[in-house]
């Protein structure tokens, strides 16, 4: 058992960060397209 990697909720870090980094993506558009 290696204690660096927790085996709690490794797949819900994994959704968390997909799922910031898609609103960031949307955010940024959404500011390019529609800011300017």
């Amino acid at each position: 058992m290696d204690p660096r990697q927790p085996r709690e909720k490794p797949s819900a870090m994994k959704v968390l960060v997909m799922t910031v980094g898609v609103i960031v993506a949307l955010v940024l558009l959404g500011y390019f397209f529609g800011g300017k």
